[in-house]
């Protein structure tokens, strides 16, 4: 009997599982955001080599399995794709050196035909720094606007938490309209 109440009792709150990838060029801060939203505290880290999965639980029974994977090969990202449920793409916005070069690796992704369509939050990491630019001008010069795909563009600073919560609850929000996957 106890079986049963129990499993009437979870009816209609089931958790919601969603596969999210978490991608971007090196030193953009994916792993420290990624532990931050996890732990809800800055960790020191040190660049990745492969890829960190962590699994973080949503007050809305949603369940995100993260995939921080390496940027120092994009060409590999590809082996990724399959399955997800949105892309967490982190763009250094201090970094205006690299911003061709980001904005390229995210639209050649987004080409992609297991990309299709794909949910789009991107993180403007170290917002705090003076030389960031706005997420609104990060938007117009990577050509988000063009992009026919759900998008949200976030400013986070990943060693604070800034903007990270605003980050997900927009994605919690757009994902809880998807289908549930089990992993």
């Amino acid at each position: 009997m106890g079986l049963i109440y129990s499993l009437l009792s979870n009816f209609g709150n089931k958790e919601r599982n969603h596969r999210i990838l978490m991608l971007g060029i090196d030193a953009a801060g994916k792993t420290t955001l990624l532990y931050h939203m996890k732990l809800g505290e800055p960790v020191t880290t040190i660049p990745t080599i492969g890829f960190n999965v962590e699994t973080i639980q949503l007050a809305s029974n949603a369940v995100l399995t993260i995939w921080d994977v390496s940027g120092g090969c994009p060409a590999l990202w590809k082996y990724y794709l399959e399955s997800t449920d949105a892309l967490i793409y982190v763009v250094d916005a201090s970094d205006r050196d690299r911003l061709e070069e980001t904005t390229q690796h995210m639209m050649n992704l987004l080409a992609n035909e297991a990309l299709k369509n794909i949910v789009l939050l991107v993180l403007a990491n170290k917002a705090d720094l003076n030389d960031a630019i706005s997420s609104s001008q990060l938007a117009n010069e990577m050509g988000l606007y063009s992009l026919d795909i759900k998008w949200h563009i976030q400013s986070t600073v990943a060693t604070t938490g800034q903007g990270i919560s605003q980050g997900l609850e927009w994605l919690n929000n757009i994902l809880q309209k998807l289908p549930s996957h089990i992993y």
